[in-house]
């Protein structure tokens, strides 16, 4: 509830009596804030795993820098389907591209992503999924390669129709993040995210 209204710890404890008739107090919500990242983790590794086996068509790559109280920045990265419905089934915080596809779940059909993919050790982990990438060439890319050959501008094109869900991820990243437990926020508001396109899914 403190992430859905985006209030202070202060204000949650007050929304844990209107809500769930107890009073939580702060100190015991910082701790579970804190100090149980690895079940938030978890749950969302679990929807992920969920809205994974939803049909789609295509997949995109995208990343966004975020900022935190400090004003440093830092990319999160975001694996989306997209087909009858847009929904993300990995997302990361991290400086690396392959750390990010390494982790993504295996598929089929096209991977579309930018130039920022656009390397052999990126290209090679999205089809050893089981993808076909079909990324831009990047400002670096000099030799004719395999995304070369797969790339068309009418299918990219399905690229920013995928980002809708990642403009929808950036809502809820409004805003700068205790250096701290800016992860656990961020994975608390993906997870956010991930429960609202469950819901629509499954009752449309």
């Amino acid at each position: 509830m403190k992430e859905i209204f985006k209030v202070s710890l202060r204000c949650a404890e007050s929304l844990s009596l209107k809500f769930l008739d107890v009073r939580i107090p702060k100190s015991t919500l910082h701790y579970w804030e804190v100090k149980h990242d690895d079940i938030v983790n978890e749950i969302l590794r679990g929807l992920f795993r969920i809205l994974s086996r939803i049909e789609y068509d295509y997949s995109v790559i995208d990343s966004t820098e975020v900022t935190d109280w400090l004003k440093g920045l830092y990319k999160i990265f975001v694996n989306v389907r997209g087909g009858s419905a847009l929904f993300p089934v990995h997302a990361k915080l991290t400086i690396s591209e392959v750390e990010f596809v390494r982790g993504m779940p295996e598929g089929e059909g096209l991977m579309l992503g930018d130039g920022a993919f656009d390397a052999k050790p990126v290209l090679n982990t999205i089809a050893s999924k089981g993808y076909v990438p079909v990324v831009m060439r990047g400002l670096t890319s000099q030799e004719d390669t395999k995304q070369d050959r797969a790339y068309n501008e009418s299918l990219y094109a399905y690229r920013y129709v995928g980002e809708g869900v990642f403009r929808a991820l950036t809502v809820e990243f409004r805003g700068r993040k205790r250096g701290k437990k800016r992860k656990q926020k961020l994975n608390l508001r993906i997870i956010i995210c991930c429960l609202r396109i469950l819901v629509r899914w499954i009752y449309e």
